[in-house]
């Protein structure tokens, strides 16, 4: 009796076998659905990093331009500060020693203040 149980589990189990080499992946769908949902975080990432080069463009332009907006502010503080020497009756080299520039500099601000007094005037 013991012989036919065995010899029957392993008729069973020849079958399972035999059945396992015919029965279709079912892994196959998830495979794939793993490959899509990675080519789409990929896709994504690549959308993200464009959006994120952009972005700091526009930040290195705004920072640019801000930066510019002190260098003006700056040279208007330098040319009232010249004037306002110069009124007070300093020499060109007294100036250019105050104010730490070269005396052609602020010979150069001399100039275009005296041009727009004369065409203010």
């Amino acid at each position: 009796m013991t012989t036919f149980i065995i010899i029957g589990l392993i008729v069973v189990a020849v079958i399972l076998l035999i059945m396992s080499f015919y029965k279709e992946d079912s892994n196959h769908e998830v495979d794939q659905k793993i490959e899509n949902f990675s080519i789409s975080l990929m896709k994504e990432m690549e959308h993200l990093d464009n959006k994120l080069k952009q972005l700091e463009k526009v930040v290195k332009e705004e920072r640019h331009v801000k930066d510019l907006n002190h260098v003006v502010q700056d040279a208007d503080a330098i040319k009232k500060q010249i004037e306002s020497l110069s009124a007070e009756g300093h020499n060109n080299e007294e100036i250019a020693q105050a104010v730490h520039l070269p005396i052609e500099e602020v010979e150069k601000v001399m100039v275009e203040e005296k041009k727009s007094e004369v065409v203010s005037g």
